[in-house]
């Protein structure tokens, strides 16, 4: 079951350059942890309707922080850590 594994298993440790300040191809990351830090300090942990994530994941071996630039339904700060998302 992928989705339970251990993401070192299944990174390319080649992948993800370090320093790397954008992505090519496909990478599926682990999500630690989802702020709205379009909300101000106090509302970080709920959604809002002029939200905008920063993801805080990691592939397995490195961290990454992301940040969504337009609406992904599927994700929400109310999101479980843990869950695995596919970058393009």
């Amino acid at each position: 079951y992928f989705l339970a594994s251990d993401l070192v298993d299944s990174a390319d440790p080649e992948a993800l350059a370090p320093g790397a300040r954008s992505l090519r191809g496909l990478h599926v990351f682990q999500v630690n942890e989802l702020l709205n830090v379009g909300a101000t300090a106090e509302n970080r942990r709920r959604d809002s309707p002029a939200r905008c994530l920063k993801l805080h994941m990691t592939d397995g071996r490195r961290v990454v922080v992301g940040l969504e630039v337009g609406f992904i339904r599927d994700l929400s700060v109310e999101s479980r850590p843990g869950i695995k998302i596919l970058v393009r």
